[in-house]
């Protein structure tokens, strides 16, 4: 069990990392083109890919962060009706559903960042592998997974309706901190 908490934690620190370090790049580089454009009447043509590389990368990581934060958009209004036993009900179907929802659709994008690299497909100006870009699609889906799968078991196994591992239905609503 112990290693599990390390390698929860490893993971924690890498998302955080990847989003911030992600949301970075981005600027910087938008801020480099809008600065060549304007003071030197020179576009770098890197600039779009670089920016839509980091768009995906902190998209798909951070749709896992999100869960592992529960800071995605819930919809309370049935929950609001139900006891608690109904509200535990509905935990675990949404954490379960959830998650195998999550894993469908990391085997549906595995299987086009698959075809991308069947086809050979290349960036244009960069020349970058499409695909190696895109294994964060569905790295990003399983490392979601992951964590409502956990939301899951700590469900089964502890009192309270989770809604992420740790946090409570109501728990972090309004303090959500990247």
């Amino acid at each position: 069990m112990n290693f599990i908490k390390y390698l929860n934690s490893v993971c924690e620190k890498l998302e955080k990392f990847i989003i911030a370090y992600g949301i970075i790049v981005m600027a910087v580089v938008a801020i480099i083109n809008v600065m060549g454009r304007n003071l030197f009447f020179f576009s770098f043509s890197w600039v779009e890919e670089v920016t839509q590389f980091s768009v995906v990368l902190v998209t798909f990581v951070g749709t896992a962060y999100a869960a592992r934060a529960g800071a995605h958009i819930r919809m309370s209004v049935l929950s609001d009706f139900l006891g608690h036993g109904g509200k535990k009900f509905l935990a675990l179907t949404v954490s379960l559903g959830t998650a195998l929802l999550m894993l469908y659709l990391a085997w549906y994008a595995g299987v086009y960042v698959k075809s991308l690299y069947t086809m050979k497909k290349y960036t244009l100006g960069l020349q970058i592998p499409v695909y190696i870009v895109m294994l964060w699609v569905p790295v990003g889906f399983v490392m979601a997974a992951l964590q409502y799968i956990a939301t899951f078991i700590q469900n089964v196994n502890e009192k309270g309706p989770f809604v992420a591992p740790g946090i409570l239905e109501g728990q972090n609503e309004e303090n959500f901190d990247v």
